[in-house]
């Protein structure tokens, strides 16, 4: 076999069987992984970065997740709320709250991936975060971070003094 192969290429010249069979494994992989990194308490940037990482390690286009928590800081659920494109997604701050009022969170991080690699937050980045931290503060839920996450760089609004 030709060790010089991508890993897109590689999973390309699979057989259908094979290729559900190797997509089952990494699965099942990224789950343990989720699993295995469990964080019990969310205490910084960091945190986030190490629980969102087997979700959006690799992904091509925009992702928008948010983590829901207890008051103290203890992940009650991570959900993906949308997949956009190369350089955007569009983002219902509705929905994100009906989820988080759903699971009685009383905190809650969001964030998303840039494929292009750039922690750079940009305009509608800063806009979208304004507008969830508004639609949280009116329902008593407190938004801790946003997190732009580019492969193995991020950046954090909350550390950058913006949350």
């Amino acid at each position: 076999m030709n060790e010089n192969i991508s890993f897109d290429d590689f999973v390309l010249s699979l057989t259908p069987a094979k290729k559900r069979f190797a997509l089952s494994l990494i699965e099942l992989y990224k789950r343990d992984k989720v699993n295995s990194d469990a964080i019990s308490k969310i205490t910084c940037a960091n945190d986030i970065y190490r629980l969102m990482y087997p979700h959006l390690y690799g992904v091509k286009v925009e992702e928008f997740w948010a983590i829901f928590m207890t008051n103290a800081a203890k992940p009650i659920k991570v959900q993906r709320f949308t997949i956009g494109g190369l350089t955007s997604t569009l983002v219902d701050t509705r929905v994100v709250l009906r989820e988080a009022l759903l699971c009685q969170a009383t905190c809650m991080a969001v964030c998303h991936v840039h494929p292009s690699g750039s922690t750079r937050p940009s305009i509608d980045d800063d806009n979208i975060t304004m507008k969830i931290k508004q639609v949280c503060e009116v329902c008593n839920v407190r938004l801790i971070d946003h997190l732009i996450f580019a492969g193995d760089n991020y950046y954090s609004y909350s550390d950058e003094g913006k949350i």
